[in-house]
């Protein structure tokens, strides 16, 4: 099969595998579009949304299109981020970052650190 398309044995492996997971109507929507590309595929098994992936797959849009349109649906935020807190003085002479190792920090817990912190300064030798 990969001498009579021109193309690697690994291409057509991975089309194939790419294509068993989408649905026979979906298909469909692949054998009517003139303009598909075999990257579009795992773009639209992103979304849980049929008609979205529906529009992906008729070859409307472009690769770098469908990624735009799937980042504004997309509900995945990522990891959080580590909370931090910075401290610049008027004079702008020094930078104070705390960095906890959570997402969230109430402002109790950023006066214990500070007031940690000097505490430590105080004790050591100059």
């Amino acid at each position: 099969m990969a001498e009579k398309f021109n193309r690697s044995e690994a291409y057509i492996s991975g089309s194939l595998k790419l294509l068993k997971k989408l649905s026979p109507e979906e298909m469909l929507e692949i054998k009517k579009s003139e303009l598909f590309h075999r990257s579009l595929v795992p773009e639209a098994l992103k979304v849980d949304d049929p008609e979205l992936r529906k529009e992906i797959l008729s070859g409307k849009y472009t690769i770098k299109e469908v990624r735009k349109k799937i980042k504004a649906v997309s509900q995945k935020a990522g990891r959080p981020r580590n909370y931090s807190f910075t401290f610049v003085p008027e004079e702008k002479n020094f930078r104070l970052t705390i960095r906890f190792d959570k997402a969230q920090v109430e402002i109790t817990e950023i006066i214990k650190s500070l007031e940690a912190a000097i505490l430590h300064l105080e004790r050591k030798p100059k």
